[in-house]
């Protein structure tokens, strides 16, 4: 197990909240699977195109790119 971490770059709006989606939660050796972020403000409107950088805690295991592929 690990765990996702989802940065969001601050811009001129600020973030209340993020919402992560996945599409596959457990994946078998040599599956894939995208991650998607969607970042709120405090009205709880999306901020369209906010930065966000996806890491993973554990590379060796699985990693994730610019765009949420797993």
């Amino acid at each position: 197990t690990g765990w996702l971490r989802v940065n969001y770059l601050s811009s001129s709006l600020t973030a209340s909240s993020v919402q992560v989606s996945i599409e596959k939660g457990l994946l078998d050796i040599g599956e894939e699977t995208t991650v998607t972020a969607q970042v709120f403000n405090k009205f709880g409107e999306v901020i369209e195109n906010a930065p966000v950088i996806f890491t993973s805690s554990q590379p060796s295991i699985a990693t994730v790119d610019e765009n949420g592929k797993v």
